[in-house]
Parts: structure tokens; sequence; C-alpha cells
């Protein structure tokens, strides 16, 4: 969802959650890259890849995953989190927390 030059304007910095739909490409690659630190309990998206479904997605450095596909991953690994994205469907549904940095982030969602 695009926002107007109006909603930019009125965008107040606060923090919001959004879902995200993507497809894993036939490499079995989303176009993200994590980080956690031990002392988070969720990963942040460091990298996304330019032409990745990731991308397409709208995802952005910065963004938190709170669920993959309905399932809460606090306090779950890298790598735990990358097996849980290879190894459902095609289809991923990605619920993202942006602490309110970015326009494109809509609050009341």
């Amino acid at each position: 969802m695009m926002l107007s030059d109006a909603d930019l304007e009125d965008f107040d910095g606060s923090s919001c959650t959004r879902v995200v739909e993507l497809e894993r490409q036939n490499s079995g690659s989303c176009g993200f890259h994590l980080t956690r630190s031990k002392w988070d309990p969720y990963p942040w998206v460091t990298k996304v890849d330019p032409d990745s479904p990731a991308e397409a997605a709208g995802m952005r450095p910065g963004e938190c995953i709170l669920e993959i596909n309905g399932e809460d991953i606090v306090g779950k690994r890298i790598s735990e989190v990358a097996e849980r994205v290879r190894s459902g469907s095609n289809q991923i549904s990605l619920l993202l927390w942006n602490s309110g940095t970015d326009p494109q982030c809509i609050p009341e969602v």
C-alpha cells in the first residue's frame, strides 16, 4: 500500500506492525538477511537484496520479524528462523515491526 503525500506529512514517527507476503525463489532465497544479538528477542532485517521477493514485498533494513506464517519466533536463532522460512510453502507471510523511522509504514495497521 502506497501512502499519499498527505499521509506522509501526517506521519508522526510512531512504531507499527504490518504483514508482508512474499514468494520464495527457486533458489530457496527470499532476498533478505537477518541479524540477532543475544539481547534481541527477535531478528532484524540487515539487508534486502535488489530484485528479490523481499524487495518486491517492500521489506526494508531495520525492520524486525515477529512472526513467520503466523508463528511467533521470539528467541529463535537465525538458523531456526531460516529453517522455518525454507521448510514452509513457497508463499511466506511475515509480521514485521518498524520502529517508526519508515514513513511507508502505517501505524494504524
